[in-house]
């Protein structure tokens, strides 16, 4: 993933939203690569997908007594951040329940680095590590001024009203294109 420079997309064209100074030469899309010129040399994204990392502002009820975020809560962050991934992909839970669909986590693990405190603004990338027919599996990175605090994981699968597994790439592929890209990124 490239955090050089934040761009929006709507629909084929980019704006950049934030540069570093001086560092910017331009950009444009061609055959859905995008090409990025910086101090004279270029960089290309395959499918021009940019993902936004999610930002999650400690609160203080989410502090112990030691005035640290208490361990719990990391696994609802890496829920909002999920939540907010599927968004920008366009496939919020939203769109997913009104299809009938589910995407219960199917196994999660994380691993803590170092303490944070209210309050701190968690940044979380969220990508796609992996797909399988029916399972996608997400790596989870919480920084806070840059420095790694949390990493985890989870497996998700996507299930039916009945409870049955969900096909991803014949049910929503709109979606699995977007998995897809991301994971190349």
């Amino acid at each position: 993933m490239i955090q050089i420079l934040q761009l929006a997309k709507t629909n084929y064209f980019f704006k950049v939203i934030d540069t570093p100074e001086s560092k910017f030469g331009g950009f444009f899309l061609h055959r859905n690569i995008l090409y990025i010129y910086i101090d004279k040399k270029s960089i290309y994204v395959k499918n021009a997908f940019i993902m936004k990392p999610y930002i999650h502002k400690v609160n203080y009820y989410e502090t112990d007594r030691m005035g640290v975020t208490h361990h719990s809560n990391y696994f609802r962050f890496m829920e909002e951040a999920r939540i907010d991934m599927m968004d920008q992909m366009g496939m919020g839970y939203d769109k997913m329940e009104e299809a009938g669909i589910g995407s219960p986590v199917m196994e999660i693990e994380g691993k803590y680095i170092k303490t944070t405190t209210f309050p701190d603004e968690i940044e979380i990338t969220t990508t796609i590590e992996k797909m399988t027919l029916f399972k996608f599996f997400l790596v989870y990175e919480m920084r806070v001024n840059g420095e790694l605090v949390f990493k985890g994981k989870t497996t998700n699968c996507l299930l039916d009203s009945k409870g049955k597994p969900v096909a991803v790439e014949k049910t929503f592929p709109d979606f699995y294109k977007a998995c897809m890209a991301e994971m190349k990124n």
